[in-house]
Parts: structure tokens; sequence; C-alpha cells
């Protein structure tokens, strides 16, 4: 077919529709993945659906494909052939298009195909951020239901019907915690778990460097999908950051949102780097979550944490910043000095200050576990204005 007859036909059409049409005139499956296997969108004509579940259970058949040189790259399966393209911008790999037939490509089919992808290539650059545009209106009705005290129950309604969750029965909320101050990186990942969730509802909210996501225990996407997804996109783009993943109690109603905030907030104050926590796992939290409003946590807070923070106060210094990272980064002072931006020997000289004003010593384990605690109570009671 000739290419500007072929242009001209999927000239006005977005990335979901120039794949619906490239498959109806060449009658072949084709499916766009993005880079870490989360389908963009496909065509899986009449025939084929069993097969290419199959083909793609694991993304086993292609899970080395970046290595391939040539395309397209062609691999077998049964009397079915599978045809790889990357898709590339700016010499950027932006995903891949598979195209699975039942016949060798004859010259035609291959013109059509090729110079289609071509015209993915572009269109997939020009609507890269529309995943993102999705977030962020989800984030817009999160954070509605974060902060008002009573919806009625038509918006709740509303929400079901046009999310087809009506027939949902479990919701789960998780924190993921992404240990870097880059807000691009943060947005990127936001960009992701909208791929991932791709079309299906969810919601999403941010604070600082930790995202929430809520979204049905019963749909396509489950916890794991997103972890191993989340930590393949760390490990491709930036080895250096690391997340940690903290899930909430399961509930039955949207409605509990806030609910599975709290819970997957708190569970996350326990996390470590690269684990994943669930709030009903840990006793301590919930133990501790019952004292939020407690007198005698605050007190235990001021006993503990008190002289550290008139200190930073009087001499605008970042003791409570320093001792929060310092167990965050599971006491390793390289890491530690690295993240504050510090010298090894401001760090020392920090810590030795914060022992002298607590009277806790951070180098047994009943001083460490002290200031833990005091460290997680204190970001317990101001987690919602605490510049941690």
């Amino acid at each position: 077919m000739h290419d500007k007859l072929l242009r001209l036909i999927l000239e006005n059409k977005n990335v979901p529709d120039t794949v619906n049409a490239l498959s109806e005139l060449t009658n072949f499956s084709i499916i766009i993945m993005d880079t870490i296997s989360n389908v963009i969108c496909k065509n899986i004509i009449s025939g084929h659906k069993n097969v290419c579940k199959k083909i793609f259970e694991g993304n086993k058949l292609f899970h080395n494909i970046e290595l391939f040189l040539n395309e397209p790259y062609v691999n077998e399966y049964g009397d079915y052939k599978i045809y790889m393209y990357k898709l590339s911008c700016k010499d950027d790999i932006i995903g891949y298009m598979y195209v699975i037939s039942e016949l060798l490509y004859k010259s035609l089919y291959t013109d059509v195909i090729e110079n289609g992808k071509r015209i993915l290539e572009l269109k997939l650059e020009k609507e890269k951020n529309e995943p993102l545009n999705a977030v962020n209106l989800n984030k817009v009705i999160t954070n509605i239901i974060l902060n008002s005290k009573s919806l009625p129950d038509k918006f709740y309604l509303n929400i079901r019907n046009n999310y087809k969750w009506n027939n949902k029965k479990s919701f789960i909320g998780v924190c993921i915690d992404i240990y870097t101050k880059n807000q691009k990186l943060i947005e990127q990942i936001c960009g992701l778990i909208g791929r991932i969730f791709n079309g299906q509802g969810f919601f999403i909210t941010e604070d600082a460097n930790k995202i929430f996501i809520f979204f049905p225990m019963d749909g396509d996407v489950n916890l794991k999908d997103i972890v191993d997804k989340v930590c393949i996109f760390l490990n491709k783009y930036d080895k250096s950051v690391s997340a940690s993943f903290s899930a909430s109690r399961i509930y039955d109603d949207i409605k509990d949102i806030p609910k599975m905030y709290n819970e997957c907030y708190i569970t996350s104050l326990f996390n470590k780097e690269k684990e994943t926590l669930y709030y009903d796992s840990l006793d301590t939290i919930k133990l501790l979550y019952t004292l939020k409003g407690n007198m005698q946590t605050s007190e235990y807070c001021n006993k503990t944490l008190g002289s550290i923070k008139k200190y930073d106060s009087e001499n605008k210094s970042e003791l409570v910043k320093t001792l929060n990272t310092y167990f965050k980064f599971n006491m390793n002072k390289k890491v530690v000095s690295k993240e504050l931006h510090i010298h090894p020997e401001t760090l020392r000289y920090r810590l030795s200050k914060i022992e002298d004003l607590t009277g806790y010593s951070l180098h047994n384990s009943e001083g460490i576990f002290a200031l833990q605690m005091g460290i997680k109570l204190y970001k317990m009671i101001n987690y919602n204005n605490s510049s941690f």
C-alpha cells in the first residue's frame, strides 16, 4: 500500500485506533507494549485470542528483546509467526510492537506494517503524556475524597458506575515510597501507574516522595504487578533509586479510602527500602496508631525529641531531619551523608549532638530503640505537616 495513502487513512487516528486500523488492513493481531511490558493497546483478530494469551504469559518469549539488532525479530509459536519491532524516538526505545500472523509476511504487508510502525512512533511520542493526564484527573477526585468530611452517596455511586466497580467488594491502599528527591522521576512513576492500570479505575495522590494508590483487589491489576513493574522501571532508568511498598488492610467500600490512606501511610513509617509491608503484619503499628491522640504519646515524643526540636528552632539546624534520615537509610553513614548533602564529619558532629541533647546513645540497642520510636510517633502525630 502506498505510504501516502496509508498516512491519509491513519492521519486523524490516535494510537489505539491506528493499531485497530493496521490490524484490520493486514488481518494480523497487533500488540503495543511499553518498555516494561505494559500493554498500551492491542487488536487481536478472531481466532488469535488463546494463542496471544499463551504467547505473552510472563513475557518470557521476548525477555531480552532489546539485545537483538535486526528488525523485525521473528519467533515462532506453533503455527504462528511473531514479529517484533522496536518503537523509537530520538534514539530512545519507547515501546515494542508485536505482530502475530499465521503466515509469513508478504511484501505488501511488510510495507504496511513498517510504514505503520513509523506512524505509531510519532503518535506514541505525541500522546506520551495521556496516562499522566488521567493520573492528574484521578488525583483531583482522590483529594476531594480525602479532604471532604461528608460526600453524598450519589458521588460514590457515580464513581462505581463510571469505573464499572458495582461488583467490586475489596479495595486496598498502597503507599509507594520512592527514595529520591527527583520530582521528575516521581512524575514518571505516576505516568507508569497510569499505564499499568491502562484505562481501569484507580485513585492516586502524592505527598512529597510518597505515591498513594487505591484500587480494587479483584480487578485485572494486583499489588504484585505494581511492585514488579515499578521495580523494573527503577532498575531500568535509575538503579541508584529504590522503593518500598506499604499496604493497608482490605476494605469493602471506596468510602473507606481515608482509612486506607492512614493505614498505608503509618505502615510506610515502619518500612524499609525494597520491602513490601502490610498493615496487618505488624501488631506494633496497630498499637501505636491507637496511641496517636494519646497525651502520653505526645509526652513521650517531647521527652525523646523535645530537646533537639528546640535546638533546631533556636539554631536553624536540622537535627530532627538528620536523625530521621539516619534511621530511614538503616544507619548507613555514607548513604546518609550523601542524602543530606553533607560531609561525613558534619554527620558525625550532628549525631554526637543528638546524643548529648537527648541523653540516648546511638551505639546501643536501648538508645536506638527509644529514638526510633520517638521519630515514628512524631511522624504519626504530625504526618499531615511533617517536614521530613
